[in-house]
């Protein structure tokens, strides 16, 4: 769970620190002290789920473990919590009545093996946006092979939709 204001972060200095992580690892103390505000793709999520009332998937955000561990990319998916019985009928009541946020971070390497295993004949790229461009690239299952010349024999592309964003 997260607490502040994103709208007030740029004028006041605000920030919104990661209060709860559940399970809690080793790894994860240092998770604690991030700021999500500090992070254009997370500010940007939090943003438009504070303003639409609805979850809200982040852009690829790296992840930074501390000083023994490289960062890792994540996605995070917010959803807003206004304060009891608060009026969110309009953007303006929801950016007053917003207390804080409860979010999930996907682990970008994690969730995808979960979700497909090992992959070995075939090649997965997933992309957040349109595929081609690198800094969307979310996930391959073959980092290291480099492109060949010619096309593939099978292509396919699909879209995703989430909250707020689409994967291909």
């Amino acid at each position: 769970a997260a607490s502040a204001k994103p709208a007030e972060a740029r004028r006041t200095g605000a920030y919104l620190p990661i209060r709860y992580v559940w399970p809690l690892d080793a790894g994860d103390r240092n998770v604690l002290q991030s700021n999500f505000l500090s992070e254009t793709s997370a500010r940007e999520a939090l943003e438009r789920a504070r303003d639409t009332g609805l979850p809200a998937l982040s852009s690829k955000v790296m992840l930074d473990q501390g000083s023994d561990r490289e960062p890792e990319a994540v996605v995070a998916l917010f959803v807003p919590v206004f304060g009891s019985g608060a009026d969110v009928t309009t953007v303006a009541k929801r950016q007053a009545a917003i207390s804080g946020y409860v979010y999930a971070l996907f682990r970008i390497e994690g969730l995808m093996h979960g979700i497909v295993g090992e992959i070995s004949d075939v090649r997965l790229r997933v992309f957040d946006g349109a595929p081609g461009h690198i800094a969307g690239l979310l996930f391959d299952s073959a980092p290291g092979r480099v492109a060949s010349t010619r096309p593939p024999e099978f292509l396919a592309k699909l879209g995703l939709p989430l909250p707020g964003r689409e994967w291909t």
